[in-house]
């Protein structure tokens, strides 16, 4: 890998197993990041976490929760305030901000030469990853990045070796390549998917689709904030004034993009809310399809309020309202969604909605987690040690993520979701679950000093692991 004076981390840190994607890279909680500190880090390397790296990834966990549950009471009543704003923000979000810091990560442990960063090890994660991701998908969690973590593991050797320049270009190929080549192939998931008449084949196939393109984590696109992860790995983030201009970059990115998307919208409409559609000639304008007819074909159609839906993490939807007029909606219904190709339009491409897989959403998005992740690393020492139950969640994500799958699945689901609580009620059982997620992992860290799974992991991917 060529390196530059940017490439290169002035660190040493203490091998540890680390998480799904963060082996121990610099200071450990509670460590002072003065002046001083940072002009002596270059010339005398020290050892511990960059703890904010693990408060960041515990955020984005915490994110998860929100991004995968919807909380309402009996009355159609949902969350208001800044908590229903973090249920909109976070979702298409958190995995953002976890997979960029996944990139982070793999940058630091490489630079050091540990043997989780050698092609073997990473090849053996990725294999590991992509199995266990394709058997919690097909058994209990339909949303799982686990499986996408695998794929790009398993292309992290190549990317590793990439100079500063051309993982640059692959990351800006991810980012606006991506949502790009997007828009046109999810129409052909059609032929893809009968492109195969066995079923071993047909099941391959489709899986690889899946992966690749037309899942919830596209790795055409998604591979972007890894490499963009990877890139900000290799600068020093033990320099305070090299996070602070991170920051500043990352608020103003956030904050134009916002404005520029807005502008936009404003000029040529809104595509997710059926202002136009793109008539074959380029421009906007009355055509054959309009994404509103997904509902009943009208936008002031009743049965487009969104909230009467709550999405469920396999894509499908779950109705809120009063379940006895729901043989009226089936009769308006008909027979399902409109049989229409939905046309490419690059109006489409400065939407910044959560999971839209947009290029106004990448770049967003990709500035808001390079923000929480610089705030994480400027905290004060006092901070950082009020939240060591934080980071010790971040540095066992992958125990942390499973542990939340089964708090989402099998309590909130199943027990707090149709509760006849109030949606404060519910908010505060939201809140206790995650609490659990975080007594759990300091638990792990007490008895063990690492999550069971990093453990697990860690065994069967590195050659003599410490």
């Amino acid at each position: 890998m060529t390196t530059t004076d940017l490439d290169t981390v002035h660190r040493t840190s203490l091998p540890s197993p680390g998480a799904l994607d963060h082996e121990a890279i610099v200071p450990s909680p509670g460590l002072d990041r003065t002046a001083s500190d940072a002009s002596t880090s270059a010339s005398t390397p020290r050892s511990g976490r960059l703890v904010g790296i693990d408060i960041a990834r515990a955020l984005a966990l915490i994110g998860m929760f929100t991004q995968h549950v919807s909380i309402s009471d009996s009355d159609g009543g949902f969350s208001t305030g800044w908590v229903s704003w973090v249920f909109t923000e976070s979702a298409g979000r958190a995995s953002v901000l976890f997979f960029i810091l996944s990139g982070v990560s793999l940058s630091i442990i490489h630079s050091k030469g540990s043997a989780s960063a050698t092609n073997g090890a990473l090849w053996r994660r990725g294999v590991v990853l992509l199995v266990g991701g394709l058997l919690v998908t097909a058994t209990i969690w339909p949303a799982s990045i686990l499986q996408h973590y695998g794929v790009a593991f398993l292309a992290a050797p190549l990317l590793l070796r990439l100079g500063t320049r051309r993982l640059a270009t692959a990351t800006a190929v991810g980012l606006i390549g991506g949502p790009i080549f997007l828009l046109f192939a999810r129409n052909w998931s059609g032929e893809v998917f009968g492109a195969w008449s066995g079923q071993t084949g047909s099941w391959l196939i489709n899986t690889i689709w899946e992966l690749l393109v037309a899942g919830l984590y596209p790795m055409v696109l998604w591979i972007g904030f890894f490499t963009l992860g990877m890139l900000i790995g290799r600068l020093d983030l033990r320099a305070d004034r090299i996070v602070v201009r991170m920051l500043a970059v990352a608020i103003l990115s956030t904050l134009a993009i916002g404005a520029l998307s807005a502008q936009l919208t404003e000029q040529y409409g809104d595509f997710s809310k059926g202002d136009f559609v793109d008539d074959g000639s380029g421009s906007a304008g009355d055509g054959d399809f309009n994404e509103s007819d997904t509902f009943a074909g009208s936008a002031d159609d009743p049965w487009n309020d969104d909230s009467l839906w709550k999405e469920l993490p396999d894509g499908s939807f779950k109705f809120l309202g009063d379940e006895s007029k729901l043989e009226e909606f089936d009769d308006s219904f008909g027979t399902g969604f409109p049989d229409v190709d939905r046309p490419a339009t690059w109006q489409e491409l400065y939407d910044v909605t959560g999971h839209s897989g947009h290029i106004g959403w990448t770049m967003q998005t990709s500035a808001v987690a390079l923000a929480i992740m610089s705030a994480a690393l400027l905290l004060p020492r006092a901070a950082t040690s009020a939240l060591s139950p934080l980071a010790w969640m971040g540095s066992m994500s992958l125990t942390a993520y499973l542990v939340h799958i089964v708090l989402v699945g099998d309590v909130f689901d199943k027990y707090i979701a149709d509760a006849n609580w109030s949606v404060v009620e519910k908010e505060w059982a939201l809140l206790g679950l995650i609490g659990v997620m975080v007594v759990a992992c300091s638990a792990f860290h007490f008895a063990l000093r690492v999550g069971p799974f990093e453990w697990l992991l860690k065994k069967f991917t590195v050659s003599n692991p410490s």
